[in-house]
């Protein structure tokens, strides 16, 4: 339960509703709005506030972070094949939404032919800094095996599988020219008439941060609703993103296309067939070491190979085919014979994808890097010191996963232990009672601690302390120490008389649930087969019954006495508050009745004395008091059950121990007085009605029978 953290109050500072499940990404939008709008308030006051300072400059820059991160610049261009007039009109994007393009699509062929790519690196595409080295593709020898395999199977440039797209196969549909023509013909206000045109997309400013969207959830317009597209797309490590910007050349103004490389570092994956319903899950990289990690929930896996579904780009000698996956690993088989890997397959899952900007992935990890190895900034030689800080910070990253790891996996260990104790209590237990409703049995009953069957019966508690220890239940320490061999009778309420064979199932499961939890311990230490006999000892170091050390008599008549000196206490407790509550028992000083015994009580001890009487009464109503007795009512504030009794209340306390307890705002004076009398037991203050009051001989009998050394 302390791991359950309640999202109802930032729901409802977001404006949404708790009974429907919430789109990630309409989620993120209406997040980063509520952010961005409490950024930009804080800019505004801090600007009123130190106008011009290095605060205002940062609250400057939190204004913006978050379109400094994700905002791009989006350009539609349409010409008149007419008049070839263009007109253009351009668009802020918090991320791309890219509509899933069917396997073959020409659009796709013909940008992976029509423009070639920057060179593309290998699998280390983010460790050191998020550095990534150009290397080719070797080349295998001439008749080598490598070869004749390679002749004998399909080209090794299209290694996935035919139904498969990729993530860029469908940022280059979404970037190809679109024709305008027959009954789709754009109106060009220069002709004043319906003309064929080209209409393009361009992205004129990237972010650092590209989120791109897959449309998964179309409107199907023959069920009328929300449907999910299941087609597999394959993510490429490295995207290839075209940014068409305008330079001068020659005097002219031209439009210059260039490709910008971009990392995948997270991805969304929505489970489920329903477009109403399903599982969100998470895989993220990390942006220092490169190592990856899928998030479901609480559980956290290590993704060794990186995302399911994701590929390296393959490269040539003209440059890489960005939309084609590397070649599937070759292998030999035990006949000799060469085989090749399966095919890589797509993602029918993949919603959300982030792709962060090459260089400003760098410099970011560089950042954090030097940040935790200072020395890099005067080191001699920052690359072996950076290449030692990586490797030292992905060590401390592994071993801080292993350890959670291991958390996670003992907490799943005790969780399906309970599960199964549960099942068990249910099937054995409750089917033996039901079972044996008629007869009784003769067998003696055996005593239980309370405490550890109320953590079994339960199912709540993993009981490892109690898994850890042989034998399971330590008895014998509750005996008390008279030598008798038996339990007070404060201890034996606690505890539960079982039937005897209610007793041994619940012994057989403990041992049971002993034996799993040994097996799954990492700290096992070698447990023979006699220890996991079914023998009494092997539950419990002493059987407690009826017959044998449950009671010690000595113990039972100090209880006796004890509970009995309780009851005389409480009754002239409640007598007392009755008495100082009344106001006929408060007389006045210049009024005393002639012929009767007056006493003099500190009024501040009478306002005291009731609070603590009214905390009493109400614990005495209380279902636990009720069932159990007043052997639970708190009395420590009357002298006889205090816990400081031997120093303050009782003969032989010193004068100071009795000031500070007077002195205590809570504390009842053990004087009753203390507060309205000198040193030497005298006051002055008799005439002060709101120093003292006076009471009638009973009430003063009652009050120096709770307090004996009352100064009168």
């Amino acid at each position: 339960a302390e791991n359950v953290v309640c999202t109802e109050p930032f729901g409802n500072a977001l404006g949404l509703e708790h009974d429907e499940m919430q789109d990630p990404n309409e989620f993120a939008r209406l997040l980063f709005d509520r952010m961005h709008e409490s950024f930009q308030k804080s800019a505004l006051a801090s600007a009123s506030c130190n106008s011009g300072s290095t605060n205002d400059r940062s609250a400057t820059a939190l204004a913006e972070l978050l379109p400094s991160l994700f905002r791009g610049v989006c350009t539609y261009e349409t010409k008149c094949c007419k008049c070839e007039k263009m007109s253009k009109r351009g668009e802020n994007f918090m991320e791309l939404t890219l509509p899933l393009v069917k396997p073959g699509d020409r659009r796709v062929k013909e940008t992976s032919i029509a423009r070639s790519r920057i060179p593309l690196q290998k699998d280390n595409v983010t460790t050191a800094g998020a550095k990534i080295k150009s290397k080719k593709q070797g080349r295998p020898r001439k008749g080598s095996d490598a070869t004749d395999a390679t002749e004998n199977e399909a080209s090794t440039s299209n290694q996935q599988d035919s139904r498969d797209v990729t993530v860029q196969g469908c940022l280059d549909a979404y970037l190809f020219p679109e024709m305008l023509e027959d009954d789709n013909q754009f109106y060009c206000n220069n002709c004043a008439m319906k003309c064929d045109a080209i209409r393009s997309v361009s992205l004129s400013q990237l972010p650092p941060v590209l989120n791109i969207l897959l449309a998964r959830y179309v409107f199907d317009r023959l069920t009328f609703m929300k449907k999910k597209l299941s087609d597999r797309i394959l993510l490429p490590r490295t995207l290839m993103v075209p940014r068409k910007r305008n330079i001068t050349n020659g005097g002219k103004d031209v439009d210059e296309i260039k490709d910008e490389v971009y990392v995948l570092c997270a991805i969304q994956n929505h489970r489920g067939a329903s477009a109403y319903g399903g599982h969100y899950v998470a895989e993220a990289m990390d942006w220092t070491t490169g190592v990856w990690y899928d998030y479901n929930d609480e559980d956290v896996t290590l993704l060794p190979n990186g995302p399911n579904c994701g590929y390296i780009p393959a490269s040539s000698d003209d440059g890489p085919t960005s939309s084609t996956p590397a070649p599937a690993p070759i292998a030999a088989s035990a006949g000799g014979k060469i085989k090749r890997a399966a095919p890589l397959r797509g993602s029918s899952d993949a919603y959300s994808l982030f792709y962060v900007e090459r260089s400003f992935l760098a410099k970011t990890a560089v950042r954090h890097i030097l940040c935790s190895s200072p020395t890099l900034r005067t080191s001699p030689d920052p690359c072996n010191v950076e290449a030692s800080a990586i490797t030292k910070m992905t060590q401390q990253r592994g071993e801080t996963y292993r350890l959670m790891n291991e958390m996670s996996l003992e907490k799943k260990l005790t969780n399906d232990r309970m599960l199964r104790r549960k099942s068990e209590i249910e099937t054995r237990l409750f089917g033996a009672l039901s079972q044996n409703t008629s007869t009784e049995s003769t067998s003696m009953p055996v005593w239980v601690d309370g405490n550890v069957l109320f953590r079994f019966f339960s199912c709540l508690d993993g009981m490892d302390d109690t898994l850890k220890r042989q034998p399971l239940l330590h008895h014998r320490k509750l005996l008390c120490s008279h030598g008798n061999g038996g339990l007070h009778p404060r201890v034996a309420k606690r505890g539960k008389l079982l039937p005897r064979n209610v007793y041994d199932i619940v012994a057989s499961l403990l041992r049971q649930e002993q034996i799993q939890f040994t097996s799954s311990s990492k700290n096992t230490r070698g447990s023979s087969a006699a220890n996991q006999e079914n023998h009494e000892d092997d539950i419990s170091d002493c059987i407690i019954s009826p017959s044998s050390r449950l009671f010690c008599h000595e113990c039972v008549e100090s209880y006796r006495s004890e509970l009995a000196e309780r009851e005389r206490s409480l009754s002239l407790v409640l007598k007392l508050y009755d008495a100082l509550d009344s106001k006929v028992n408060d007389f006045d000083a210049k009024s005393l009745p002639i012929g009767q015994d007056i006493y003099a009580v500190s009024r501040n001890f009478a306002t005291t004395f009731k609070k603590h009487a009214e905390r009493v009464l109400k614990e005495a109503m209380s279902p636990q008091v009720i069932c159990e007795g007043i052997d639970l009512l708190d009395l420590s504030f009357l002298p006889a059950f205090s816990s400081d009794a031997p120093v303050v209340g009782k003969p032989g306390a010193t004068g100071e121990a009795d000031e500070a307890v007077a002195g205590a705002s809570d504390a009842l004076d053990p004087l009753v007085n203390g507060k309205i009398s000198c040193p030497h037991n005298r006051s002055n203050v008799l005439g002060n009605k709101r120093s003292v009051r006076f009471v009638p001989a009973p009430v003063w009998i009652i009050l120096v029978q709770l307090f004996p050394r009352v100064i009168v």
